[in-house]
């Protein structure tokens, strides 16, 4: 998966790059939003029986540009049920059960985002970086990767994305690690933005 990840950010630095080259003037380029998001969510967690829960997902997004070119770091408050469903061995080895473990948590991500603009309304935003997140139901922080795409048309918005947990959220009694993963995707509207 590191590998995965590091070919991924090299080909964005050279797209970025690139794109730099040919778009020297960011005339429309706010300096930055603050919007709505809302959509679903698709979580589970990296051990064998985990299957995926859907839920809601939304929040408050806000980015701000940090060059001169249209980069971009961006952060907000959202909701996600990070849990999962599935059959889970306990520590003696034999006793199997069956679960939904509904874990609501408040979400913050932390991303750089790179916004291309193809034509005067409509961006293609790439962007990776981290989340820290506090989960309700297992009273547990995870810290992860998160990376995906967005696209903005005037001041509608649309994303989505994947969340690769670092934090073992697993304890007895269940064996095994337990790593949160999951894919979003939320439309959403930017209503404040200034250059």
């Amino acid at each position: 998966m590191e590998k995965k990840l590091v070919a991924v950010f090299a080909f964005l630095l050279v797209a970025l790059w690139a794109h730099a080259q040919f778009q020297p003037a960011y005339k429309h380029a706010v300096r930055y939003h603050v919007g709505a998001r809302a959509g679903v969510g698709f979580s589970s967690y990296d051990f064998d029986e985990s299957r995926v829960i859907t839920m809601p997902t939304g929040g408050i997004a806000v980015d701000y540009r940090v060059a001169s070119v249209p980069v971009y770091v961006e952060s907000g408050l959202y909701y996600m049920d990070m849990g999962t469903r599935g059959k889970v061995y306990y520590t003696d080895g034999y006793t199997v059960d069956e679960f939904t473990s509904h874990n609501h948590s408040v979400l913050m991500p932390m991303v750089g985002s790179y916004h291309f603009y193809i034509g005067d309304k409509v961006t293609l935003q790439p962007f990776t970086g981290f989340y820290v997140s506090y989960g309700f139901g297992n009273d547990k922080v995870d810290f992860g990767l998160r990376e995906g795409v967005g696209v903005a048309v005037n001041n509608f918005y649309a994303n989505m994305g994947v969340n690769y947990g670092l934090v073992d959220q697993l304890s007895e009694p269940f064996i095994g690690d337990g790593h949160h993963r999951s894919f979003f995707m939320t439309v959403g509207f930017n209503f404040i933005g200034g250059r």
